[in-house]
């Protein structure tokens, strides 16, 4: 089918607007009351009709309606039902359509890009001819107001002549608005954060300069303004840079976006920036995918915009780059209202009349400057023109040279052809005249036998003679007979040395041309992996850096963070101390006060006879009493002194940042919120959450009675915080909650998890761990492990032994759940001597088998099992260094078995194995695997309660946890903020990655 012209630009004047089409008429499809099913039939509808007007040329409708089926496919991903049967819907959806739409977008986007571009310079050059021709009118009736004696100055046709050229100025000033295309800070910041190798940043600023400070990316090469001059090319330049920085600068011809920064990013005739895009688009002669772009404002605007994305921000430009140096800028503008009276210098001659005074020569207005501009693009036109005339004549000349050598060549071939036509006539000639001559001899032989037959016994002689006759015939015979077959022979020896020496040349003109190709193929394989060495190097040194800046950048982060807490807490404690001390105050105030005398009392008991009793207070008497006694004292001294706050009570009793969504779900199915790349955190944390026992021991607070605020991983942090969350989680009064303090906690005591980059479930789960015990470690002070020495001690004496040592230092609730024991055996490769140990652990990590496909949980675990060897081991009986067969076995099961599966392998890069692992949802039997069979030590048979899920590769992935509830029994799949119920069935996945098993039948 044919494709109609494209049509023109109707429906806006940029991208933005024309985007803003985008979303009208779709907010009722994002109604709960609209099916999923009904969204993709009219993605369908929307789909079709975006082919259409991209078959009738309607490149913004096509753009609008594409954008339309991606929107209406993000809702339909949104809705409920898609969620439950996404293989159903997919299907619905067809992913080559997606493919198709999305490609069409990334099209369509681009040249609607270049035409709203090409449209706005086009309305800008009719703008400035319209401005133009307004100023010429004005001047001319300006000049006609004038004295008759300023008309001398008038160049008469000039207008028409301006006029007349308009069509090819506004030609050469669209052309030339694509030499002087710009790019805004924010612009390129976006550019920046694709990751893409598609744009090259060439500074032209001088060496030392860039040095000091430069754009925080690997795609940024510095061509010195020392080396722009005037004049010089753009492969000259290439010759005269290092090597990394020549195989950058080498790349412009192939990117897609190619931005030029200077200091301040002015377009002026002198500058290195103008220079270089001149000897890049007007004398080099490859052709450029995309014309430079310089940055507005220069590296000056961006210091001052994006300071975090520089690797000095404290960078300044020289003050002689500031402005162009010279310009008077006391000057005065001319008045329009009235003309000025002319300034005669009488010291001076008079200037011949009719010749205008060069001094008075008016400057280029605009247009004169466009006129320039148009002859610049002109000339550079036409001699891209020569430049292509050239190239085309250069190829017609190798195409003749081929062509005759070619020629020449077939007239080699055919003048050895006919040599070797007239050698074989010759030769066939010759064969007939022997064969001739032997077929005459062949009858004279036959004439002369019959009439020696009959010849008559008396004629002895001339029997004599024909018997002689006979012989010499048959002699003759036989000697042109050899003559004949030697004359075969040799030229059957001619035509092989013949055709061995073809055969031989052929085969040297093909080992010439293998070689030739070998060669070739070799230099290019050089060649490629030079660069491919340079760009590695390149893009490692740009790793190292940024790597460089990302941890000066996470230490200031933390050092800052580590400050604010520091002040927190003095703060918190000087508030604490203040008020302390106004308590102190106010008690020794009251204590100051003293009782004033009562009155005399002479009244009744003067004379009753009665005695006061002991147990009562003397009142008549009172006044006396005191009046007598002196004032009590008190001594402050003896007060004990108040204790202080600890930080760790002001870091339980403090508000935390949980951002809830309000509603009510049930216990332990709240959502957490994603924070930036945080999904690692949260499937970790739900699993921790849904274990048996822990959550009963955070939710009740027993946790307060171990609490060991002097830990020297959080000093007590991960413990309150992952307490605070489990207490949240179980209430069932919120949809979703935010985990800000438990990732500030980490992030602060661990500097791998700050920021916003993803991390690994696996780590993350065992830095928890490792935390939260010694956070409830009861063992204050720890003492150094014994080293073992289990050469002739029973393997039930040694566990038990270096489990006890192990306890010395390690008792917590948390140690008890999740840590067990194992064997680990060393063997010499050389003299089989043994080494055993007795070694903890919190989780396996067993591998997978190298085969694709599906594998078991036990072969897993076996295969984690079998041994391994290990280099660089020094036996100590025979003291060799040499290889040695580590075994592991499993010698004490605790109650919270982890499985960590490990999918992830290194062949030089880091890749992800696929492979669906079966695992048991219920009595996972482990009692094979345990070499110790005492009953005490074995919590053999356990049951899934909890599985972290990994989708995605090594670079970019995501993590969703199943978690079976305590109270139901039923499994839900935990996606961030979202929560839904899930079957049993589709639990186990190809996914699965971290596992969490209970034990049944096991007793802490």
């Amino acid at each position: 089918m044919s494709v109609k012209p494209i049509k023109a630009l109707y429906l806006a004047t940029n991208l933005d607007a024309l985007e803003g089409n985008i979303y009208k008429k779709m907010e009722g499809f994002q109604s709960p009351s609209v099916s999923a099913k009904k969204c993709c039939g009219h993605a369908d509808t929307l789909f079709i009709a975006a082919g259409e007007a991209m078959r009738s040329g309607d490149e913004e409708r096509a753009y609008v309606l594409y954008m339309k089926y991606m929107e209406m496919l993000k809702i339909v991903r949104r809705k409920p039902e898609y969620k439950k049967d996404e293989k159903f819907f997919d299907s619905l959806i067809g992913l080559k359509k997606f493919e198709q739409a999305l490609s069409a977008c990334e099209r369509l986007q681009t040249a609607l890009k270049k035409r709203y571009t090409l449209k706005m310079e086009e309305e800008e050059a009719l703008k400035l001819i319209e401005k133009q021709e307004k100023q010429e009118k004005a001047e001319k009736a300006e000049k006609s107001k004038r004295t008759s004696g300023a008309s001398s100055f008038a160049k008469p046709g000039s207008h028409s002549e301006a006029t007349s050229k308009r069509p090819s100025k506004q030609a050469s000033d669209s052309a030339d608005s694509d030499d002087s295309r710009a790019i805004s800070c924010m612009a390129l910041n976006s550019l920046l954060k694709q990751e893409s190798s598609s744009f090259l940043i060439v500074d032209v600023r001088p060496a030392a300069d860039f040095s000091a400070s430069r754009l925080a990316s690997r795609f940024v090469v510095n061509v010195p303004a020392e080396l722009v001059r005037p004049g010089v090319t753009a492969p000259a330049l290439e010759a005269q840079l290092p090597e990394p920085s020549r195989q950058l600068f080498a790349r412009r011809r192939t990117v897609d976006r190619l931005v030029l920064i200077d200091w301040t990013g002015r377009d002026e005739a002198d500058a290195s920036l103008v220079t270089l895009r001149d000897a890049m688009v007007k004398w080099d002669v490859a052709a450029y995918r995309a014309r430079p772009e310089a940055l507005v404002g220069g590296y000056q605007m961006w210091l001052h915009t994006y300071p975090m994305l520089t690797t000095n921000p404290q960078a300044r430009a020289p003050t002689a780059d500031v402005g162009p140096a010279g310009v008077p800028l006391s000057f005065q503008y001319p008045s329009l209202d009235e003309p000025s009276p002319p300034q005669v210098d009488r010291t001076t001659r008079l200037a011949r009349p009719g010749v205008p005074s060069r001094a008075l020569k008016p400057q280029l207005t605009d247009e004169a400057a466009a006129r320039q501009r148009i002859e610049l693009s002109r000339s550079r036109l036409e001699a891209e023109q020569d430049w292509q005339a050239v190239r085309r004549s250069r190829e017609q000349q190798l195409e003749t040279e081929m062509r005759s050598q070619l020629q020449q060549k077939e007239e080699i071939l055919l003048d050895e052809i006919q040599r070797l036509e007239r050698e074989q006539d010759a030769w066939e000639g010759q064969q007939a005249d022997l064969r001739a001559e032997n077929e005459a001899l062949r009858l004279r032989l036959a004439a002369f036998e019959p009439a020696a037959t009959v010849a008559t016994p008396t004629g002895g002689a001339e029997k004599h003679d024909s018997e002689k006759r006979l012989l010499e015939l048959q002699a003759e015979q036989e000697r042109i007979s050899e003559q004949l077959e030697a004359a075969r022979h040799r030229r059957e020896q001619e035509q092989e040395q013949e055709r061995e020496r073809g055969r031989r040349r052929a085969e040297q003109q093909e080992k010439e041309r293998l070689q030739a190709l070998d060669e070739a193929r070799r230099a290019a394989e050089d060649e490629a992996q030079r660069k491919r060495a340079a760009e590695e190097a390149q893009r490692k040194r740009a790793a190292e850096e940024d790597a460089r800046l990302r941890k000066a950048a996470e230490e200031k982060e933390a050092a800052a963070a580590e400050e604010r807490r520091r002040r927190r807490a003095e703060e918190e404690q000087r508030r604490l101390e203040e008020q302390e001390r106004r308590l102190e105050e106010q008690e020794r105030r009251q204590d100051q006060v003293y009782r004033t005398r009562l009155k005399e009392d002479g009244g009744s008991g003067g004379g009753s006879g009665l005695k006061r009793s002991h147990s009562s207070p003397f009142i008549a008497g009172l006044g006396q009493e005191q009046a007598a006694a002196p004032s009590p004292s008190f001594s402050r001294d003896t007060k004990p002194l108040s204790r202080g706050r600890r930080v760790g009570d002001v870091q339980a009793a403090r508000t935390r940042r949980f951002a809830p969504a309000f509603g009510h779900v049930g216990p332990a199915l709240t959502g957490l919120k994603n924070l930036g790349n945080t999904c690692y955190m949260n499937a970790v944390v739900q699993c921790i959450n849904n274990t048996p026992s822990l959550n009963e021991f955070f939710v009740r607070e027993a946790y307060q009675d171990y609490m060991n605020y002097d830990s020297e991983l959080s000093k007590g942090e991960a413990a309150q915080e992952l307490a605070a969350v489990v207490k949240v989680l179980w209430s069932g009064h919120y949809r979703s909650v935010a985990l800000y303090d438990l990732k500030d906690v980490m992030g602060r005591h661990h500097p791998r998890f700050r920021g916003t980059a993803q991390q690994d479930a696996h780590e993350f789960l065992m830095y928890l761990l490792e935390f939260l015990h010694e956070d409830l470690n009861e063992v204050r002070k720890k003492r150094p492990l014994k080293e073992q020495e289990n050469d002739g001690v029973p393997d039930p004496r040694a566990a038990e032994v270096a489990w006890d040592d192990f306890l010395n230092n390690n008792r917590s609730y948390v140690m008890n759940l999740f840590w067990g024991q194992h064997k680990s055996t060393l063997r010499c490769s050389r003299c089989g001597n043994q080494s055993v140990k007795f070694e903890t652990f919190s989780h396996l990590s067993v591998p997978m088998p190298s085969r694709s496909g599906k594998c078991s949980l036990q072969e897993c675990i076996r295969l984690y099992m079998a041994g391994d060897t290990i280099s660089g081991w020094t036996c100590p009986k025979c003291k060799s260094s040499i290889e040695a067969t580590k075994t592991l076995y499993i010698w004490r099961l605790p109650p919270i078995l982890i499985i960590h599966v490990q999918r992830f392998y290194n062949d030089g890069l880091w890749r992800k194995k696929q492979s669906n692992v079966d695992f048991p949802l219920e009595n996972l039997d482990m009692a094979p695997y345990v070499i110790n069979k005492e009953a005490r030590y074995r919590h053999h048979r356990y049951h899934l309660y909890g599985v972290v899920n990994h989708y995605g590769s090594m670079e970019s992935g995501h993590y969703t946890a199943y978690c079976r509830s305590i109270t139901t029994g039923r499994w839900h799949k935990f996606d961030d903020h979202e929560v839904y119920q899930m079957s049993n069935g589709t639990v186990q996945t190809s996914a699965g990655y971290i596992l969490f098993y209970s034990g049944i039948d096991g007793k802490m």
